[in-house]
């Protein structure tokens, strides 16, 4: 409940720009985006093809995502518990295509795929104070979102729609031990973002959450040098939550081509129920994996 109070709180405060943004603005008279026509700045959207918002190309995002935490994986064991965390950094690559319906209501399709530099960290474990070493020889992390968007006021937006979120994951011990974490969760998400326009620029910020969490998580070790292995698979519980802070700033430059800048914020954490081991170990565990980043980068929509 206080999850979804934060969501409702951040939802009001964003339904508030439009109108700040239209008070500070030279003239205040300027359009913001619509979701009809063109989304590239040097087009107006009511003198756009009814067809240009499906042919257009996607915007494109190439941005470097990084956290010192990005990753912790926590194993709670009946008597004990360990966890994993370590990096995350790299090249993040993302898409986002507008699909007008109404001038009032659309569709917004989007993607992102990360391309990590190899990390490291320490495995620690509670209450024996014991630490392993290991590497990250493999991760793999995507995702895609598909939301309808409806205009309530101004620039001002609701959002509703489902994120797949993929990640698959090799961890290496020191001694040559092995652990593949494969999480694929089903997040339906809600939101708000405000678009404003200036003379020959754009600002957009939106916030996505939700305080549910579908989906599967699938975990294996084992270890050759002693021939044992374990496995399990765990669903995720109610207090697992997703959230994401976006906004993304550009200019046209050039006929329909538009440049800018982005940052992203976001976190999803998932903490599963109870489920017992399969092979060496019949233990009942639980997992409390926490995925978090900030990502800076450059925007790109040609318009055409």
């Amino acid at each position: 409940m206080k999850r979804l109070g934060l969501l409702v709180l951040v939802l009001m405060a964003l339904s508030q720009v439009p109108s700040a943004l239209h008070a500070q603005s030279p003239g205040g008279g300027l359009d913001a985006p619509g979701l009809a026509g063109s989304s590239s700045l040097g087009v107006k959207g009511t003198g756009a093809s009814k067809w240009s918002g499906v042919l257009s190309l996607p915007t494109l995002y190439v941005g470097w995502l990084e956290h010192p935490k990005g990753a912790s994986w926590a194993l709670q064991r009946p008597l004990s518990s360990g966890t994993a965390p370590w990096a995350l950094t790299g090249l993040w690559l993302g898409a986002t295509k507008n699909l007008p319906v109404t001038k009032d209501f659309g569709l917004m399709l989007s993607g992102g795929y990360f391309s990590p530099r190899r990390s490291d960290g320490t495995w620690f474990t509670t209450p024996e104070a014991a630490t392993f070493r290991f590497e990250i020889p493999s991760y793999d992390w995507w995702s895609a979102d598909g939301f309808l968007k409806r205009r309530v006021s101004g620039p001002f937006e609701v959002l509703a729609g489902l994120r797949y979120d993929h990640t698959s994951t090799r961890v290496e011990y020191s001694d040559q031990s092995f652990d593949d974490y494969i999480l694929n969760t089903y997040i339906p998400i809600i939101g708000a973002q405000t678009a404003h326009r200036f003379s020959r620029s754009s600002l957009t910020v939106r916030f996505l959450a939700s305080p549910v969490v579908w989906g599967r998580l699938r975990y294996a070790y084992w270890a050759p040098l002693i021939n044992y292995g374990e496995s399990g698979d765990f669903r995720p519980k109610g207090d697992s939550y997703f959230m994401e802070f976006f906004a993304d700033y550009r200019t046209a430059i050039k006929g329909t081509v538009d440049i800018g800048a982005f940052a992203k914020w976001n976190s999803l954490r998932v903490h599963t129920f109870d489920a017992a081991l399969a092979g060496g170990s019949t233990d009942e565990v639980s997992w409390n994996v926490a995925i978090r980043s900030w990502t800076f980068g450059a925007t790109l929509n040609l318009g055409f």
